[in-house]
């Protein structure tokens, strides 16, 4: 027996899952209200692409989807990562037919558990997220957003700080 447990979905998480690469997006959408814990990032990642899948709930989508970032951002990094495997694999395919090549073992630094659970949820979601018509586009879209707004409070607290210490040294100098 391997000492490596393939961890599989959980019942609810395998109902969503057919549903919502079936089409079925309001009703997975019900399954997932019922949902125990909203912070999960199957929860939030399966919500938004429900939503989105859905049609017409984009703001929804767009906001639960932020959510997700939030809570775990390696989600869509992850998912380009498994695109370049795949498309690297078929061009060394055509090269290995023409010539062997010797690769170097490269020792990778441990995961965090945020990536192993983002890589968890790339192995058995990505395949939904390819399915469903411009998702992929559209969680690339939003992302780009997220770290566009992410690094704009990072600005906006940084120039606060600044003029809360600009403050101390005028009231330093004045009073000097």
């Amino acid at each position: 027996m391997s000492k490596f447990k393939k961890e599989k979905p959980t019942s609810p998480e395998r109902l969503v899952l057919a549903l919502i690469e079936n089409g079925h997006f309001e009703d997975s959408l019900l399954l997932l209200d019922q949902w125990a814990d909203k912070t999960d990032i199957i929860y939030l990642y399966a919500r938004a692409l429900a939503l989105f899948g859905a049609g017409n709930r984009l703001a929804e989508a767009n906001e639960a989807l932020q959510a997700g970032f939030g809570q775990n951002n390696y989600v869509l990094p992850l998912m380009v990562e498994k695109i370049n495997k795949v498309s690297e694999s078929s061009k060394n395919t055509e090269a290995k037919s023409k010539k062997h090549k010797h690769t170097a073992r490269v020792m990778m630094p441990k995961e965090s558990a945020s990536q192993s659970q983002a890589r968890k949820y790339v192995q058995l979601w990505f395949g939904s997220w390819l399915q469903t018509e411009s998702a992929f586009d559209w969680l690339g879209n939003q992302f780009v957003e997220y770290t566009r707004a992410s690094r704009l409070e990072k600005l906006k607290a940084k120039q606060e700080e600044m003029l809360k210490n600009m403050k101390i040294l005028d009231a330093d100098f004045f009073l000097n």
